[in-house]
Parts: C-alpha cells; sequence; structure tokens
C-alpha cells in the first residue's frame, strides 16, 4: 500500500514537472472552475384530514465544485461534491435524508490520441453520525445504535493507470495498480470489526485492480443522462468485487428550476449489510456560478 502511494505522488511530481516551466500568468488561461448548488424544500401539512397521515418536512442541498486543468497533453482534474439532507415526520425528531462527501483529483498526461497515465485519488465519507433503530425485545422500547460517523467510515482510493477519453461526456480508467484505504475512527466501531477493519484497528489497506467509468448523454432537448461506475477487487480476495454505481437523470426546467433523479447502488462484502440502494428525486433551485 504504502509503495502504491508513493507511486501515485512520484507520478504527480513528475507530470507536474513537465509542466513547470510555464508562467503563472498563463497558466490561469488554463484552468476552468465551475460550482453548482442546489436545494430543495418539501412540506406536507395536515389539519382534520380525514385520510390520516403526518405532518413532515424535508429539506437538502448540495454543491458540486470543479477546477480543471488542460494544456497541451497535460490534464488535472478535481471534483468536490457534497450533499446534505433532513426529514422530519410528524412528532418524531429529524432524521437526515442524505449524507455525502466525495472529493476526487485526477492528473493525467496524454501518451496517445485519447490515452492518458493516470494518476486519480478520491476520498469519500460523510459529515453526521448514521443511527439504525431498533426495539428491544426486553422492554419493547424502540432504540437506537451509532453505525457510522464522519471517518467511520472513510474511504481513499489511490491509483495509477490508463484513461481512455474520447471526450468530457465519456471516459474509462483501467488500472491493476490500486490502494483502497478503509478508515474507522470510532472506536465502537472500530472494536466492533465493522467495515472490514480488523477488531481494535482503525486502518484497513488492501491492494488490488480498479476500474472506474463514467458517461453522460442528452437524452433530448434540457434532459441529460449520467452514470458512474467503479468496481475494485483485491488481490488477497479476487473474487469479491467491491462495486459502486450512480445514476443521475436531470430534467432543466429553465435557468433556475432544476427536477433531479438520482440513484446509488453500493455492494461490498465488508459491510454488514452488503447491497445498499438510495434512492432522490427532488425538484429545487440551482446556481451555477462559472
Amino acid at each position: 500500500m504504502k509503495r502504491c502511494i508513493w507511486l501515485i505522488l512520484l507520478l504527480f511530481v513528475f507530470i507536474c514537472g513537465i509542466n513547470a516551466q510555464e508562467s503563472d500568468t498563463s497558466a490561469v488561461k488554463h484552468w476552468k472552475f465551475g460550482t453548482v448548488f442546489n436545494a430543495s424544500l418539501s412540506q406536507t401539512a395536515l389539519s382534520n384530514w380525514a385520510g390520516g397521515g403526518e405532518n413532515s418536512l424535508a429539506l437538502s442541498g448540495l454543491s458540486n465544485s470543479t477546477a480543471n486543468y488542460q494544456k497541451d497533453k497535460i490534464s488535472w482534474e478535481n471534483s468536490f461534491e457534497f450533499a446534505y439532507g433532513i426529514i422530519k415526520q410528524g412528532d418524531a425528531s429529524a432524521e437526515k435524508s442524505d449524507d455525502k462527501i466525495e472529493i476526487s483529483s485526477k492528473l493525467g498526461r496524454e501518451i496517445k490520441t485519447h490515452l492518458n497515465l493516470t494518476g486519480d485519488v478520491e476520498f469519500r465519507s460523510q459529515f453526521s453520525p448514521g443511527y439504525e433503530k431498533f426495539t428491544d425485545p426486553v422492554t419493547n422500547v424502540e432504540k437506537e445504535i451509532l453505525v457510522s460517523e464522519f471517518l467511520a467510515p472513510g474511504y481513499v482510493t489511490s491509483t495509477i493507470g490508463l484513461e481512455y477519453k474520447p471526450g468530457e461526456e465519456f471516459f474509462v480508467l483501467v488500472s491493476t495498480l490500486t490502494g483502497k484505504t478503509t478508515i474507522v475512527l470510532n472506536n465502537d466501531l472500530s472494536d466492533a470489526g465493522a467495515f472490514g477493519v480488523k477488531a481494535g484497528e482503525k486502518i484497513r489497506n488492501e491492494l488490488g485492480s480498479y476500474l472506474k467509468s463514467m458517461v453522460k448523454v442528452p437524452l433530448m432537448e434540457n434532459i441529460t443522462f449520467q452514470t458512474k461506475l467503479s468496481l475494485f477487487s483485491a488481490y488477497k480476495n479476487p473474487d469479491k468485487v467491491d462495486v459502486s454505481w450512480e445514476t443521475l437523470l436531470l430534467l432543466q426546467v429553465n435557468k433556475y428550476i432544476t427536477t433531479n433523479f438520482n440513484t446509488h447502488l453500493i455492494y461490498d462484502e465488508d459491510v454488514t449489510t452488503k447491497t445498499q440502494f438510495k434512492e432522490v428525486l427532488s425538484v429545487g433551485v440551482t446556481f451555477e456560478l462559472k
């Protein structure tokens, strides 16, 4: 794992060194920045409603920022994606409905048309604690137990590989030299051996092969579909493949109003719930900064 990280760092230094002679003034021309904010609110209020039901309030927000550099054969793509949502129903306390931190940095050098030698580092975690509710069989009282929090888990994936990228709408990165680090800093979760770490340990390192791909296509006017897929297989357990598959259907009503339908499928045998699935449908206000 340490060798893998050092190789990635050396690749970054090598690629940056090739471009070091460029002046600061001209470098600015090759950067492209962008930020998208989206916020949505949903409320249901009932009073003497014959059909029954409960009052509810849901609020969610997300931001996606990019900082991309391109000059000659050198590219450096950085993205910062954050999402958080809460929901309150009836007299129950508010709970989170979405929680995401995803930061990635990808540095590449073209070695052939549309083919890049690429180093990619990705970090994933969440902002706040997550709980699982259960009913105590003895007291019949509903309780909750901590199942996750910031850096419990946290994932860092570091890879060196070849990327085929014919345009902004598609790429596929393949690597046989990838390190995956799982972080569990919470003592209780660490002692329980959560997320695949050994009981009492807080870090787990794996070396394996990796595939990462993205496709973005316009379906019709103002409607775009995007899907991202990543697969990781550790060499110690090559028959077990970690899967992360996201889809996003974006309907642009006008400059500021959008409707998003997002799904996320995760399969990881190191997690108690091996198969996880989430879908989010939101209508909200979007602001784009360039």
